[in-house]
């Protein structure tokens, strides 16, 4: 399980958003350059859930655990991948029937794939029961 301090910035019924700098596990991650390269910064905000019922600016301490890096890794890089190697075979292979450029079918089928896996990665994330959550108070 992966443990970071962090600062809770807003309050619902039963998640927090916390704001934590990235550190600590972050720099024994191999994936440490991927998270700032997509647009982060050295801090990050993040929705988590709220067992214990925190308030707006309390120090916490939340967990991530290890199977969910490995599953969302999985979900954001190899499904749009896959999915878009199939979708490029495939409208190849379906273009000319249609009267279509094998070479714009292929891009045309492999970019429409992609993006459904994208929004299949999104939602499965969403409905992620053991993601993030609140174990402590600071």
């Amino acid at each position: 399980m992966i443990e970071e301090q962090a600062t809770v910035v807003e309050v619902r019924p039963g998640r927090a958003r916390v704001q934590t700098l990235r550190s600590g596990s972050c720099e024994s991650c191999k994936a440490r350059g991927g998270c700032s390269g997509l647009g982060g910064g050295r801090e990050a905000q993040v929705w988590v859930s709220d067992p214990l019922g925190v308030a707006a600016g309390e120090r916490v301490v939340i967990a991530v655990p290890g199977g969910t890096v490995v599953r969302a890794s999985l979900l954001l890089y190899l499904l749009p991948v896959l999915a878009l190697l199939a979708g490029a075979v495939l409208g190849n292979r379906l273009a000319p029937g249609l009267g279509l450029h094998p070479d714009l079918g292929a891009a045309g089928l492999g970019g429409l794939a992609m993006a459904l896996a994208f929004g299949v990665a999104r939602l499965a994330g969403r409905r992620a029961v053991d993601g993030p959550r609140i174990v402590g108070r600071v």
